[in-house]
């Protein structure tokens, strides 16, 4: 017997135990399920949304990544991870599934980008994280430490998920298909994202309420911080970013890519940035 085969059973099983400590902590979901919503009204959607739009404009015809793709060695790869750190999630697997639904890059190579492109953004690191540890210098020590993990986790993944008959990521682009969306498409399609991301945030932040505080950032980022006692809890947090993130990732690309690559990753991101914190910032 297959874990894969039980897991309709297990899903099922947590999702009856999550519902039950929802009933009786009914008040304290309802209570932190309106702070999850304020929070996405006034933070998330005015830090992600316009920023998504004009992401997805800037890459709708494919230009923006023909430029990167001249960069050697790490064109398509360059031009996924500033999209991702510049827009945050869904940006980067926003970005990534287009590419592979259009015929650009093959499931691995798409699977390989989310790796280290389903990240915060660079504003939210070191404005809402710097603001909860500390100041505006730690916020962008943080950053950079995000970076560091980020590009780490690009080398690590690699030559894992590149081997065989995989071609580079970059001249795997030349294979595009002319696909070029209108505004109005792109406006849909990025508030679509955005509904699905503040409706990760809410549902994990919410039932985070029934929960030890030990787990509360495992499932939503911005709950955990919140609890963070130190700046190395805070940046093992912000780099596995909790489930919600993930979710995120999994949900803007429709399920259709394997999420064991993209879980692995954020964990390791999760040790780097802890470990680097503990030796640079603690």
């Amino acid at each position: 017997m297959t874990i894969r085969k039980y897991a309709p059973s297990l899903t099922a099983l947590l999702g009856t135990v999550l519902f039950v400590l929802c009933l009786v902590n009914g008040g304290e979901v309802v209570k932190e399920s309106r702070r999850y919503l304020s929070m996405c009204g006034e933070r998330v959607v005015p830090s992600l949304f316009v920023f998504s739009v004009l992401g997805a404009l800037i890459t709708s015809d494919g230009s923006f990544f023909d430029l990167c793709r001249r960069i050697p060695f790490c064109g398509i790869e360059l031009g996924v991870f500033v999209l991702g750190f510049l827009g945050g999630v869904p940006m980067g697997p926003m970005a990534t599934y287009g590419l592979y639904e259009e015929g650009c890059i093959s499931k691995r190579q798409a699977e390989y980008l989310c790796t280290f492109s389903t990240v915060p953004s660079l504003s939210f690191i070191i404005s809402y994280v710097g603001g909860i540890i500390g100041n505006g210098r730690e916020g962008v020590a943080l950053a950079a430490i995000a970076l560091a993990a980020a590009v780490a986790t690009a080398a690590l993944f690699r030559p894992f998920m590149l081997k065989g008959g995989d071609k580079p990521v970059g001249l795997a682009f030349s294979d595009r298909k002319s696909s070029t969306k209108g505004l109005s498409a792109i406006i849909g399609g990025c508030g679509t994202g955005m509904v699905v991301c503040c409706a990760c945030v809410v549902f994990f932040g919410s039932i985070g309420a029934g929960l030890p505080h030990a787990l509360r950032g495992v499932l939503e980022l911005c709950s955990g911080l919140e609890l963070c006692r130190s700046i190395s809890e805070a940046a093992a947090l912000t780099g596995f970013s909790g489930l919600s993130i993930l979710c995120q990732a999994l949900a803007v690309t429709k399920g259709k890519l394997n999420p064991a690559p993209l879980v692995a990753a954020k964990l390791f991101q999760g040790v780097f940035m802890w470990a680097a914190a503990i030796l640079l910032l603690d």
